[in-house]
């Protein structure tokens, strides 16, 4: 045959040699990690600018990224399969036909699994099928894949180093141009630090009562500055409640309550660039509080993903892939390119190092308690279990009312004191640098979390009180008095204005939710103040069923003594939080309970209605007589 013929002639000796398939690797790992590329940031700016809900994310660097990683991959996997075809003496045109048919099959399947749409056994047989109609048309092309594969290489090779360089300098060029546009800043204006402990609840701290140790600097901070005993927090997962606390707005006005945030407000950030500030965004969370979700409004720099190797390996397909086969062999000790709050740390003070010398505004996002990222540290991991290693895998098991995750619950306390230290250590770094003499921190959180209560584990379902409950402690203020405890309610939408005014610079209108200042200025508590609301979006997703918002959205809204919870289908629930913080005892059903929730229900409306609200009573005076509401606590349902 004429095949055989040519195998015998030097040419086709020519042709095998392993530079030839060298090449052949290499170009289609370009070629696969170009569309690779194209699909994630092409495909996420669909569905940002659509409906529905989605957990990935990509940056522009994933253009140039995910190329190099898939080229360098296919050319390993081609080194392993010529090591092998030498030790079984492959015949040359077998080595690339079988070298071809995996390289499609890895292509097939990277793509296939990327989509979603595939189990992963699903997207395996599919790729295979693929990549076997694929070996065919090579079996008749061969000759011309391998005189194309160099200059595809070459033409590969160009194309990273341009999108490379390019995207750098543009993100480089930005950031300098917004630096050299800065105004003045005024004397003596202070440097202001956010905290921002992702899925923190405040009754897991010792600042906060927990009998616990697990927050002691915190409780430093608080007996030096001043504490919100019941900060409620605007909605109870990352994305909305963080552009809450950048724009001091609500999720519903603010829109961002599934994907994308679409700058239609103002950022604090951007009210302190106004101001002449350096402006810096570090997130240990990349997937929510991130470039890719628009949270970069007013930051000069913004730092999420892409900050190591590892990081930004794990951002392609591949790392993708490998990250969630390390999560569960490893029950998530090794998260590849896994921000911890000491990593989120270092990212900030190098930059500050490298910065202009001028007053700076920076936020920090730590996002080691929440159970979507690795395991705490080994010294934090188990310090307050007796288990030697980590728990079991996390699943979705159900659990009572009654019943809590203890596992779960002692590994988030240990997160906690590594979170504490962090915080500990940024101060102190501040504080070696020179920077702490003229410093307001401030520490917070942007939700709470659940171990089992009402049957739930994590966020993002409801909207009880243990996931809007949140801590807030100002610390360095001028002014500012020692060891101040505040227990009325507020909002985290009061911290743009109330960041303002703690650098003297709170203009009436700028936010339309009033300075926390206020407080510390009247003593600890004020006549009046608008009732916190909290807001979350229906999520009627594949694999959410069981969570009270699959079926409908959940407003709710929180007095000195109550939290009403509206569930746009099912109705109101009401709660004495002070006593009831657990959310047992469903009140709504007495008569006077009835009574009550038709008037928090009234403002409710009112306020997402109007958004900045009318007039909303801060007080509620009549109340459900407690002889009547004994009798009547139920556990809640489904709510």
């Amino acid at each position: 045959m004429k095949v055989t013929s040519d195998l015998q002639g030097g040419k086709l000796e020519e042709d095998f040699r392993f530079r030839s398939l060298l090449f052949l690797a290499l170009s289609m790992g370009a070629i696969t990690g170009f569309l690779e590329g194209i699909g994630f940031y092409g495909g996420q700016a669909g569905r940002w600018a659509g409906h529905g809900f989605f957990e990935s994310t990509a940056q522009p660097a994933i253009l140039y990224l995910s190329p190099l990683v898939a080229l360098l991959v296919s050319g390993g996997v081609a080194l392993a399969l010529q090591l092998g075809f030498l030790a079984f003496g492959v015949a040359k045109l077998t080595r690339a036909r079988l070298l071809f048919g995996v390289l499609c099959f890895i292509a097939f399947f990277d793509w296939l699994w990327l989509t979603r749409s595939f189990a992963t056994y699903g997207a395996v047989i599919l790729a295979l099928g693929l990549a076997c109609a694929a070996e065919r048309w090579f079996r008749r092309h061969w000759r011309r894949a391998l005189e194309v594969a160099p200059k595809l290489f070459a033409a590969s090779v160009a194309y990273i180093c341009v999108a490379a360089l390019a995207i750098n300098y543009f993100a480089w060029r930005q950031e300098n141009s917004a630096r050299a546009a800065l105004p003045t800043a005024a004397a003596g204006a202070p440097n202001i630090v956010l905290v921002i402990l992702d899925t923190v609840r405040a009754d897991h701290l010792s600042a906060y009562g927990y009998e616990r140790k697990t927050t002691p600097y915190l409780e430093t901070l608080a007996a030096e500055g001043t504490a919100f005993d019941n900060a409620v927090a605007p909605s109870s997962w990352t994305f909305p409640s963080h552009v809450s606390i950048l724009t001091g707005r609500y999720p519903r006005e603010h829109g961002a309550v599934l994907n994308g945030f679409d700058g239609r407000y103002a950022t604090v950030a951007s009210a302190f660039e106004r101001l002449g500030y350096i402006t810096g965004g570090f997130s240990g969370n990349m997937d929510w509080f991130s470039s890719a979700r628009g949270m970069t409004g007013g930051f000069q720099h913004f730092e999420d993903g892409f900050w190591s190797v590892g990081a930004m390996f794990a951002e392609t397909g591949y790392g993708q892939l490998v990250n969630q086969w390390l999560g569960w062999a490893t029950n998530n000790r090794i998260v590849l390119g896994y921000k911890r709050a000491r990593d989120v740390n270092r990212t900030a003070l190098r930059w500050l190092d490298a910065a202009p010398k001028r007053p700076f505004f920076l936020v920090l996002n730590y996002y080691d308690a929440n159970a979507g990222g690795a395991v705490p540290e080994p010294g934090f991991r188990n310090l307050f279990s007796s288990v030697p290693l980590p728990p079991p895998a996390r699943g979705d098991t159900e659990f009572s009312p009654a019943h809590i995750d203890k596992p779960r619950s002692n590994e988030y306390d240990g997160a906690l004191v590594y979170m504490d230290n962090c915080v500990r250590e940024l101060v102190e770094a501040l504080r070696q640098r020179g920077l702490a003499d003229n410093l307001t921190v401030v520490v917070t959180a942007d939700h709470g979390d659940l171990f089992g209560e009402h049957g739930l584990q994590g966020h993002r379902n409801a909207l009880y009180w243990d996931l809007l409950h949140v801590p807030l402690i100002f610390w360095g203020s001028p002014g500012l008095p020692r060891g101040l405890r505040v227990e009325r309610p507020v909002s985290l939408v009061s911290l743009p204005a109330t960041l303002l005014e703690t650098a003297g610079q709170n203009r009436a209108g700028q936010f339309p939710a009033p300075s926390l200042a206020q407080f510390w200025k009247a003593g600890g508590d004020l006549p009046a103040w608008p009732l916190p609301i909290s807001e979350l979006a229906q999520m009627p997703y594949p694999g959410l069923e069981k969570m009270p918002n699959y079926s409908g959205s959940l407003s709710a809204i929180v007095t000195p003594r109550w939290l009403l919870i509206d569930h746009s289908v099912n109705g109101p629930t009401l709660y004495d939080w002070t006593v009831d913080p657990e959310n047992l005892h469903d009140l709504s059903s007495t008569a006077d309970g009835e009574s009550l929730s038709g008037t928090l229900m009234g403002c409710l409306k009112v306020r997402n209605v109007e958004l900045r609200g009318a007039s909303c009573p801060t007080e509620v005076s009549r109340e459900p007589n407690s002889a009547a509401a004994a009798e009547s606590f139920r556990p809640i349902g489904d709510q």
